[in-house]
């Protein structure tokens, strides 16, 4: 398997896989169950049902979730940006982007990037992952059953928006040595 032949598996982590190599990108579905379990009403209905229920609404909200902002940890995340007015769509949708540029921050230290990656795992027949991620890696992300190929102006949003996450990191990590 070459490097244009990866992919990238969502599972309670997210992970690349390179023939034989395997790679940790960040948080994944755990931390999507704990937004589930902390934020949002369950009725104790099937988890992944409920998933996808949530997630239905944050298809419809813009790249950059309106100015809400997630940056995962181990444990659980931060939010910034929030206001009375933000949505939990926009929410939803805020943590899948901060999940996706926490992978991202990692692909961009490889030696050799990927051409196209392929979606794997339980929660890879999702539009949002294959979208967020063909956006945000700038290349064709397949996975829910099609290709996604990203366009020249979400890979803008999603580029300024990394960065952001990026700056919103440091400055957490700065904190947390003067504290």
């Amino acid at each position: 398997m070459s490097a244009s032949e990866s992919v990238i598996e969502v599972g309670d982590v997210v992970t690349l896989r390179r023939g034989a190599e395997c790679i940790l990108l960040g948080p994944g579905l755990a931390t999507l169950r704990w937004y589930q379990r902390t934020f949002c009403a369950t009725d104790g209905s099937d988890e992944d049902a409920r998933i996808e229920e949530i997630l239905r609404p944050a298809l419809e909200v813009p790249d950059g979730s309106n100015g809400v902002l997630f940056l995962p940890s181990g444990d659980g995340g931060s939010f910034f940006g929030m206001t009375y007015q933000t949505t939990s769509a926009e929410c939803t949708r805020a943590v899948h982007e901060g999940l996706v540029h926490a992978a991202v921050t990692v692909l961009q230290e490889l030696s050799e990037r990927p051409s196209g990656f392929t979606l794997t795992g339980p929660r890879a027949g999702n539009a949002l992952w294959g979208e967020l991620f063909a956006r945000a890696t700038g290349v064709p992300v397949t996975g829910d059953g099609e290709t996604h190929v990203p366009d020249p102006g979400s890979v803008a949003v999603h580029t300024a928006l990394h960065a952001l996450h990026l700056q919103c990191l440091a400055a957490i990590r700065e904190l947390e040595v003067t504290a």
